[in-house]
C-alpha cells in the first residue's frame, strides 16, 4: 500500500515543482507581449519552443528532438506565420531576436574567458545551437520580405553588438560593486 501511494505521489511532487517554479520562478522582461506573441507563434510552428534560465540570466530557443528532424517540413508553417506579421513589427522583432543572440554569444565568450567551463559549454552546446537554427530561419525570412533590409543590416548588427557590450559591461560593473541581491 506504501508502495502504490509513493508510486502516485512521487510523480506529483516533480509536477508541482515544475508548477511552482513556473508561476514564482524568476521570470525574464526581455520580451514585450508583441514580441512573445510572435515567439509563441513561430516556435510552435517549427516544434521548438523558448525559456528563461536565471543561472546564466539568458533568454533562449530550443528545438525539441522532433523539431531539428522535423525543420524543413515545419518551414513553410513558419514562413505562413510570419507572412502574418507586418514587415516593421517582423524588423523589430528580428532585431530583438539578434540582441539575444549577442547576448548569448557575449556571454559565453565571457565564460570562456574567465574560464568558466561549465557554463561556457552549457551555453555553447545547448543554448546557442537550436537558437542559431530558429534564427537563420528568422533571418532568411526578413531578407525575403525586405530586400533593402540585407544592405543595413551588418550596421545595425554592429550598433546592437556595440550596445549590448555596453549593457552588460555595466552591468556586471554594478553587480561586482554592489552584489547580485543573493546575499
Amino acid at each position: 500500500m506504501t508502495l502504490r501511494i509513493l508510486f502516485f505521489i512521487t510523480p506529483l511532487f516533480f509536477i508541482s515543482c515544475s508548477s511552482f517554479y513556473g508561476f514564482f520562478g524568476e521570470k525574464s522582461d526581455f520580451y514585450s507581449k508583441s514580441d512573445i506573441d510572435i515567439l509563441e507563434k513561430t516556435t510552435a510552428s517549427i516544434d521548438f519552443n523558448y525559456g528563461y534560465d536565471p543561472v546564466v540570466s539568458l533568454n533562449y530557443v530550443f528545438a525539441f528532438a522532433h523539431g531539428e528532424k522535423n525543420l524543413k517540413g515545419n518551414e513553410a508553417k513558419f514562413n505562413g506565420v510570419l507572412n502574418g506579421i507586418d514587415t516593421t513589427s517582423l524588423i523589430q522583432f528580428y532585431e530583438k531576436m539578434y540582441k539575444l543572440k549577442s547576448m548569448t554569444v557575449y556571454k559565453m565568450e565571457d565564460y570562456e574567458w574567465t574560464k568558466d567551463w561549465k557554463n561556457y559549454t552549457y551555453v555553447n552546446k545547448y543554448l546557442l545551437p537550436g537558437f542559431d537554427l530558429f534564427f537563420t530561419l528568422l533571418e532568411n525570412q526578413v531578407f525575403l520580405r525586405d530586400k533593402s533590409y540585407r544592405d543595413k543590416v551588418a550596421k545595425i548588427k554592429k550598433e546592437i553588438d556595440d550596445n549590448v557590450e555596453d549593457e552588460l559591461e555595466n552591468y556586471e560593473d554594478w553587480k561586482n560593486n554592489h552584489g547580485d541581491g543573493d546575499e
